[in-house]
């Protein structure tokens, strides 16, 4: 998998998340940067997982999937509402 196919599928990843409730016993956010319309350092100080980001793509078809579509030949049924995810990290940065 290329880098930039590998940075797609972390995009993804961070997109399809699920949201997180704030609650006790959470840590507070970290600080960020925003440079024009990215926040160019990981939130998490960690790098993206490609293999993580297609597992979640995959696993919330009835979410991600409706609307998007991408490199994902096991799922039947794709959108083609939003950007296809295929080839996403030769479009978008990491940030």
């Amino acid at each position: 998998m290329s880098g930039r196919a590998a940075m797609a599928l972390a995009l993804a990843a961070l997109c399809c998340a699920p949201s997180q409730t704030w609650g006790q016993g959470q840590k507070a956010l970290r600080p960020y940067a925003v440079v024009r319309d990215a926040i160019p350092k990981s939130l998490t100080g960690l790098p993206g997982d490609p293999a993580r980001g297609q597992a979640i793509v995959i696993k919330r078809e009835n979410t991600c999937l409706l609307c998007h579509s991408g490199p994902f030949p096991e799922v039947r049924f794709q959108g083609n509402l939003a950007p296809d995810l295929k080839l996403a990290g030769t479009r978008w940065t990491e940030g």
